[in-house]
């Protein structure tokens, strides 16, 4: 595994554990 592969899925992990965050939090609200 190349360095910007583990990068680049490191970086999606993360950008879909803040939407999920985000969809939580929006839930809370209602």
């Amino acid at each position: 595994m190349t360095l910007s592969v583990k990068y680049r899925l490191s970086h999606l992990i993360h950008y879909h554990f803040c939407c999920i965050l985000q969809s939580m939090h929006l839930l809370t609200l209602w």
